[in-house]
């Protein structure tokens, strides 16, 4: 006989057990997916195979002995040891399924149900982006409805949808790279019209997505414990509480109201498609757009997502017949992973899948968590609220490991927990992680962070404005003009008026010069006075020329050959300086002094403008390679950095890269050079270079990352 199959020798053991299953408990199903209901509190449960088992046995007096051997029986080949027992007894008993017989019933009841109230009040600030507002139960809104969910859920409404479901892939895919131009960017984010537009296409699909929930709730006959305003990223909108879809026999109805709301986004972002692909751009197009994206990428990252408790997560619970799926399979992954140091640790009463599962989902859950954290942080720099960004960062943070350390400080506290743990391997296991954690934050490792990059002309020469006038010409940009070539023509009437009176003053002079010439042989007098008029006749020529100088300043001349560009055209990383556009629309139109006509440069002649924050720039120096991809470019272009700039600029080029929306640090621009036999790049160009700084340590640069996160900016 196996041991295991052998009862267990230990006086507890073979104790009779004071718990057993209270009485007037409604049952629903069989094996998987039973359903309990307690008529006290109207709460439901929704049990394994292996649960229900158990609880069916404790309806009789019965000893843990005699539980584990029936269990070891009904669910051969695994096995069952007597803590492994108790612990399923316990979750039982914490669910209000099972009591000691007696006057105390009553009371210990309502202690538990003070107990589990009491830990959703202190859990509560987990829920700081999704607060719930509730408004009541509306089945009496629901109840006339009842025709018109038939309808929605029917087979003719299915065909319908997957009809629009093609319909919007053939739409998109038509048309990809139009549709890849036209997606919102990350840095919308940081814009409050786009932000304000996604927010509002967030809270009108996600008061539908509930809407769905319940209508299919009604088309089976659920009830709808409660609706309300939801405060999701603090956007509001619907929710309801559909829970009591676990008392439906029916695998495929309960799978039906988990996935409704799935269903209806993607019905709704196939409609959104095609009005996309219809519509002329503007404001129809960029709301179909906006639908399309938050409906696809919310149902395929949190919505249809089996590791975090959305709708993937309840239609995967569903098909595999299995309740409590989360808590399971975590604990299922620590029972394995603290095996090692743990004593009769029940490793042996849920399968492998659930442990990987588990573990899938911490990783998720973490994963998903960072990402929010980085976002929340760059978005209150963006938006100058670094302080409230950082509390609200931290706070998610403490959310996601309260739950998690409420659990360890629990089993910390059972009475069993010291006599099971192998205090020598914890021992032997803190001293081996802490010696694997220390090798691997100092093991030198490539830092090459990112920077924003611009690609810039070697020779930018700004044309403009030196005397104000009115536009009379102008060339067209990407015209190749040489050098003293002309690029516009202004004119000012006055210039012309001053031209015209200094040639008038002039004639006037040298007519003088001549007549006192002819008199001077006969007239002494004239000849006196003669030296006094060459000397206006030479006055009012220098003033001529100088008329005219001033006058041929209103003729703009390209200062070297090359390609004549926009003028907003940046020529370096830190020119900031606002300006305007200036084409053919504008002849007539007068210029100021200082107002930018074009650029003239030379595409063959180009440097690249890096900008460095101050942790990367504090390693950088001259001679460093970098590696620089543009947006647009194929390839990965190599390159030198060739001179450092001796201040930092806080004027962030947001449109360089994704990253630099979200950084408000002062930065230092850097100049690079692509190495010889390079492919040329277009001027204007943006993108982001990784810059070689050679060998940091592993925790030093994961402490750096950590502290320019959360430490707020000078």
């Amino acid at each position: 006989m196996n041991a295991a199959d052998r009862p267990s020798t230990s006086t507890a053991a073979r104790r009779r057990l004071t718990l057993k299953q209270r009485a007037g408990l409604r049952q629903r199903g069989h094996g998987a997916g039973t359903v309990v209901t307690d008529p006290a509190t109207n709460a439901s449960h929704q049990l394994s195979a292996e649960e229900t088992c158990v609880l069916e046995w404790l309806a009789e007096a019965t000893t843990l002995d005699t539980l584990c051997r029936r269990y070891n029986e009904r669910f051969a080949p695994r096995r069952i040891e007597p803590a492994a027992m108790q612990r399923l007894i316990g979750r039982l008993h914490s669910a209000g399924l099972v009591e000691a017989p007696g006057a105390r019933a009553a009371e210990e009841r309502w202690r538990n149900a003070r107990r589990q109230r009491a830990r959703s009040r202190w859990l509560a600030w987990t829920q700081l982006l999704a607060v719930r507002l509730p408004l009541g139960s509306p089945n009496a809104l629901l109840e006339p409805l009842g025709g018109f969910t038939r309808a929605v859920f029917s087979p003719l409404s299915a065909a319908l949808g997957a009809t629009l479901c093609a319909l919007g892939a053939v739409a998109v895919f038509s048309d990809i790279d139009r549709f890849l131009a036209d997606a919102p960017k990350l840095a919308w984010l940081a814009q409050p019209r786009l932000l304000v537009g996604v927010l509002v296409v967030l809270a009108v699909l996600k008061t539908l997505h509930e809407a769905a929930h319940a209508l299919a709730a009604r088309r089976f006959d659920v009830n709808v414990r409660e609706a309300g305003v939801l405060l999701l990223f603090f956007t509001p909108c619907l929710y309801c509480d559909v829970s009591d879809a676990w008392r439906l026999p029916s695998r495929r109805a309960r799978m039906l109201i988990a996935a409704a709301g799935v269903l209806c986004e993607a019905t709704l972002a196939a409609i959104a498609a095609i009005v996309w692909r219809l519509a002329e751009p503007g404001v129809a197009s960029m709301i179909a757009m906006n639908t399309v994206v938050v409906a696809t990428a919310g149902t395929l990252l949190v919505n249809l997502n089996p590791l975090v408790r959305f709708d993937g997560y309840y239609l995967l619970s569903d098909w595999l017949e299995t309740p409590n799926l989360a808590g399971r399979g975590r604990a299922a992954f620590l029972s394995r992973l603290t095996a090692p140091f743990v004593r009769s640790n029940p490793r042996d009463d849920e399968r492998i899948g659930f442990a990987v599962y588990g573990m899938l989902s911490v990783g998720y859950t973490l994963a998903i968590t960072g990402g929010f954290v980085w976002l929340v942080i760059g978005l209150g720099r963006v938006w100058r609220v670094e302080g409230p960004a950082i509390l609200l960062a931290t706070t998610i943070i403490a959310g996601t490991l309260a739950g998690p350390l409420a659990r360890l400080v629990g089993s910390l506290q059972r009475p069993d927990w010291s006599a099971r743990v192998r205090r020598g391997r914890v021992y032997l296991g803190v001293l081996i992680g802490m010696a694997l954690l220390a090798g691997v934050a100092f093991t030198p490792w490539p830092y090459r962070p990112l920077a924003p990059v611009r690609v810039a002309p070697e020779n930018s020469g700004l044309v403009s404005v030196v005397r104000g006038g009115r536009l009379v010409s102008i060339v067209r940009p990407g015209e190749a003009v040489s050098a003293g070539q002309v690029i516009a023509v202004l004119e000012d009437p006055t210039a012309e008026q001053a031209l015209l009176r200094a040639q008038q003053s002039l004639d006037r002079r040298l007519l003088a010069v001549q007549s006192l010439e002819a008199l001077r042989g006969f007239d002494e007098q004239a000849a006196a006075q003669l030296p006094a008029a060459r000397a206006a006749a030479t006055a009012a020529e220098r003033l001529l020329r100088d008329t005219q100088t001033e006058s041929e300043r209103l003729t703009l001349r390209a200062p070297h050959a090359g390609v004549v560009v926009p003028p907003e055209f940046p020529a370096t990383a830190d020119d900031t300086r606002p300006s305007c556009p200036i084409g053919l629309d504008d002849l007539g139109r007068w210029l100021e002094v200082g107002s930018p006509i074009a650029r003239v440069v030379d595409p063959q002649q180009v440097k690249l403008q890096l900008r460095a924050p101050p942790h990367v720039a504090q390693h950088l120096k001259q001679g460093q390679s970098v590696r620089v991809a543009i947006a647009g470019e194929h390839g990965v272009r190599e390159a030198v950095i060739t001179r450092l700039a001796s201040r930092y600029d806080r004027a962030a080029d947001q449109s360089s890269a994704p990253s630099a929306a979200f950084s408000a640090a002062p930065e230092r621009v850097a100049t690079a050079r692509l190495v010889a036999d390079s492919p040329p790049l277009l001027i204007g160009g943006s993108g982001v270079a990784r810059i070689d700084l050679g060998y940091l340590p592993v925790g030093q640069q994961l402490l750096g990352a950590i502290g320019r996160l959360f430490v707020l900016p000078p």
